[in-house]
């Protein structure tokens, strides 16, 4: 799986990404998020001091409860270096920046 999701890498600004998050939220706020959907997650490291210290990475979602998802990160990151891949994932449905539901 991993190799199609970093078919799907993009770069865009900080600004252009938070516009897309919220896009994202008005459109599917009615959406229900189920394990198995992929969902696309900031990961920031704040250690790292160069230009690029975030990453949106794509995560599997596991678990739903109310607003609090878990998942597992489910891309290698390029730049941010405080997670792994494989790494399980805690967040909030105000996170999510896209979805995408792999077809049987």
């Amino acid at each position: 799986m991993v190799n199609k999701l970093t078919e799907n890498i993009e770069y865009l600004c900080g600004d252009c990404l938070k516009e897309q998050r919220e896009d994202w939220q008005l459109e599917n706020r009615s959406l229900e998020i189920i394990p198995g959907f992929y969902v696309k997650i900031n990961f920031t490291d704040k250690s790292l001091t160069d230009q690029i210290n975030s990453e949106w990475m794509w995560v599997k979602v596991a678990e739903v409860t109310g607003n609090h998802l878990t998942g597992v990160l489910d891309n290698i990151p390029e730049f941010v270096e405080n997670i792994n891949f494989g790494e399980t994932v805690f967040f909030t449905r105000n996170q999510i920046a896209s979805h995408w539901v792999q077809e049987p």
